[in-house]
C-alpha cells in the first residue's frame, strides 16, 4: 500500500479515543491467529485507502452528504453487480478490487448518516 495513505490511514487511528480503539478497531486486528488480525489490517488499509482516494476524486462530505439513502443503495447495488460479472469472468483479482471499492463505498453511506 502507498505509504502516504498508510501514513494518513495511521493518523485517523491515532484521533480515536481508547475505547472506540477498543471497541471498533482492535477485535478485527487482534482476532484469531496473527495471520488473520494481519490479513484483517491489510484489509482495513485497503479499505481506508480506497476511501481516502473516493473522497479525493468525488470530494468527500460536501459531496456525500448530498446522497439519500436510495442513491447510496443504488452506487452499491451497482458496483456490486459490476464485481459479479468480474468473479462470472474468471477475473478473482478484479473481483476483489471492486469488493474494495463496494466496502469503502458502505463507509461513505454511513459516514453520510
Amino acid at each position: 500500500m502507498n505509504q502516504v495513505l498508510a501514513a494518513d490511514l495511521e493518523r485517523l487511528l491515532s484521533q480515536l479515543t481508547p475505547t472506540e480503539r477498543t471497541v471498533l478497531i482492535e477485535p478485527y486486528l487482534l482476532g484469531g491467529t496473527a495471520s488473520v488480525a494481519t490479513k484483517r489490517r491489510q484489509l482495513l488499509y485497503e479499505v481506508a485507502a480506497e476511501r481516502l482516494r473516493q473522497d479525493r476524486e468525488w470530494g468527500g462530505p460536501a459531496h456525500d452528504d448530498e446522497l439519500a439513502p436510495i442513491d447510496w443503495h443504488n452506487v452499491i447495488s451497482k458496483h456490486l453487480q459490476r464485481a459479479m460479472l468480474r468473479w462470472a469472468e474468471g477475473k478473482p483479482a478484479e473481483y476483489r478490487r471492486l469488493l474494495i471499492n463496494v466496502a469503502a463505498l458502505c463507509v461513505a453511506a454511513v459516514e453520510a448518516i
